[in-house]
This record gives C-alpha cells, sequence and structure tokens, in this order.
C-alpha cells in the first residue's frame, strides 16, 4: 500500500470528497419535487443533481484558477523575487526593535543577534523558493498521482451515483454480528472526521477571509497572497497560526513597519 501512496492517494482523496458531497446531494435530492420512489427514476434524479453540482462545481472552480493565475500568482512570482529583499529588511527592523529593549542592549547579546539576523536573512529567501519549486517538482514527477487526479471525477461521480448499493453490497457479504459492529464503526467515524474536515475547510476559509480584510484595510502589499497562505496554514496543527501570522508581520515590518503592531494584533484578534 506504502509502495502505491502515488496512485492510491487520489481515490482517497476522492472518497473524502465524496464523503463531503453525498450529504448536499442527499439534501437537494429530499426537497426536489417528483421522480416517486420508482428505482429508476429516483437513479435519474440522483444523476441530475450529481450534473448539476458537477457544472456549478466546474464554474467555480474555473474562476478560481482564472483569478489564482491572473492575481494570486502574479503577486506570489513577486512576493518570491522579492524576498531577498523584503525579509532581511524585515528581520532587520526586529533586530532594530529588540535592541532598544534595555536589558538587550549588552554589545555580547547584539553581537548575537547580529549573526543570528544575518543568517536567518541568507536562509530565509532560499528557504521560501525552495518550497514553492519543490512543490511543482514533485507535482510534476508523480505521473501516477496525476492520471489519478485527472480520472478522480469519473471516480467521484459514480461513487456519488451508486452511494447506496456500494455500501449494501459490502454489507451483504459480511456476517450479520460483523456487519452490525462494522456499521456503528464507520457511522461513528463519518460523524467526527468528516464534520472535522469540514469544521478545518471553514476554519481556513474564515481566517483566509478575515486575513484579507485585515491586510486589504492596512493597505499592506501582498495582502492576497498573505491572506490565502494564512488560510492554507491554518489547516496546519500547532504551529500553522504562527507561519501565516509571521510571515505577514516579516514582510509588513519591511514595506510599512509602522503598521507591524496593527497586523500583529489583528491576526492575534483572529486567532482568538
Amino acid at each position: 500500500t506504502w509502495s502505491l501512496r502515488n496512485v492510491l492517494l487520489p481515490f482517497i482523496v476522492g472518497l473524502i470528497l465524496a464523503s463531503l458531497m453525498l450529504p448536499i446531494i442527499r439534501w437537494v435530492e429530499k426537497r426536489l419535487p417528483g421522480a416517486g420512489k420508482k428505482p429508476k427514476r429516483k437513479q435519474l434524479k440522483r444523476i441530475s443533481i450529481i450534473v448539476i453540482v458537477y457544472f456549478l462545481s466546474l464554474v467555480v472552480l474555473g474562476l478560481l484558477i482564472f483569478y489564482s493565475i491572473n492575481l494570486i500568482g502574479k503577486a506570489m512570482g513577486t512576493l518570491t523575487q522579492d524576498a531577498a529583499q523584503i525579509l532581511p529588511n524585515g528581520l532587520y527592523t526586529i533586530k532594530q526593535w529588540l535592541k532598544s529593549i534595555p536589558f538587550l542592549s549588552s554589545p555580547a547579546i547584539q553581537m548575537q543577534m547580529d549573526s543570528l539576523a544575518l543568517q536567518a536573512g541568507e536562509a530565509l529567501p532560499g528557504v521560501i523558493n525552495d518550497f514553492l519549486t519543490s512543490s511543482i517538482k514533485n507535482a510534476q514527477s508523480s505521473v501516477g498521482m496525476i492520471l489519478g487526479f485527472v480520472i478522480m471525477p469519473i471516480f467521484i461521480f459514480f461513487l456519488l451515483k451508486d452511494w447506496d448499493n456500494l455500501r449494501d453490497t459490502f454489507f451483504k457479504f459480511l456476517p450479520e454480528w460483523t456487519g452490525k459492529y462494522l456499521k456503528g464503526t464507520l457511522a461513528i467515524l463519518q460523524h467526527v472526521v468528516m464534520r472535522y474536515i469540514r469544521g478545518q475547510l471553514l476554519l481556513a476559509a474564515a481566517v483566509g477571509i478575515c486575513a484579507g480584510i485585515l491586510l486589504g484595510v492596512l493597505r499592506i502589499e501582498f495582502a492576497i497572497p498573505l491572506a490565502v497562505f494564512a488560510g492554507l496554514t491554518e489547516m496546519i496543527p500547532m504551529i500553522g497560526p504562527w507561519l501565516g501570522g509571521g510571515l505577514a508581520v516579516i514582510v509588513t515590518l519591511a514595506t510599512a513597519p509602522e503598521k507591524f503592531i496593527w497586523v500583529g494584533m489583528g491576526f492575534l484578534i483572529i486567532q482568538l
């Protein structure tokens, strides 16, 4: 299974997406009139709903991709190109601010701070560039994964269309007592895991939108890519909020240092 992870990953993602979409399909299915209880009409009704959901999803996805390429992509590219200048400037501002604190003003501590700031300033641009380029290279090198994601919409379509039949057929081949407990276990897993995923996606969207409003009101450069980055890192446990807010503070220190305190407080309020 581990050796086939690149091939299996799209199908695992497809199963999760189908589980997320299934409640929506059922909700719409219950509220649409007609179709009756005949199996063929019920199946046709579900297929029609899935096609409509697919069409709307493709429209939204197309708009997001267009927006990402034309706006977020350009801003990310500019931020990556200017990282060699922006990040050291932000670190220099932090260093100067720390030096103004009385108990950090001794020559020995200041020499250590200068050394650490120099090392961080030299390393951070490379880390950002390596992260972006390695992600692209990994995606390009995995042909099996790419093919899996290409056929994933078809896989999800048949999962949604025949979900009930597939479930009933699976349990039919199990002993009665095994099926009983397995149904209960799967119900618990679906209840917990699916709501956790929905909660994480909702949380990421909320943090990204709030960060975008905050940075936009303060007129911080690269507001959109920084907000997107904050939303994505929000899904990383523990350190995610620090990564998203920390990069925004560093960029603000380099481009508008007089506003960094407001950006820091704004991200703190968003997290709270």
